[in-house]
């Protein structure tokens, strides 16, 4: 599998090493998470590259989640395998169970804003 324009563009429209990855790192790395995945012919193709706590945690959501929404929207119009299809499908599925009390978008502004939303693990803030 390749990775399509549509893909390419939306990874080039924002700075990721700006926002916050889930890691704890800036996001600069996602990109290349996203690029493995979607390559990926087989689950072995995928071994070391995830999108687990680093766009979502268990419907934890973190800066760099809403513009990674529209790297996977754009990803799932092309051709994938089936492995990287249900990976990202997971994900989304992830993003959108995040509890009702805060939409992601609220979250991503008061995150912008105030550079967190209260909520901390393993001495890290979170969305």
């Amino acid at each position: 599998m390749v990775v399509g324009e549509l893909v390419r563009a939306e990874l080039r429209r924002v700075d990721w090493a700006s926002l916050k990855c889930g890691c704890g790192d800036s996001a600069e790395h996602v990109p290349l998470l996203f690029e493995a995945i979607i390559t990926a012919e087989a689950p072995r193709d995928m071994i070391g590259y995830t999108l687990d706590d680093h766009v979502e945690g268990g419907t934890v959501i973190f800066e760099c989640t809403p513009p990674a929404v529209g790297v996977i929207m754009a990803s799932l119009a092309g051709d994938l395998s089936t492995p990287a299809r249900d990976v990202l499908l997971q994900t989304l599925l992830f993003v959108a169970a995040v509890p009702a009390t805060m939409n992601w978008m609220q979250k991503a502004r008061v995150w912008a804003t105030h550079g967190h939303c209260g909520r901390r693990r393993n001495g890290r803030r979170y969305l």
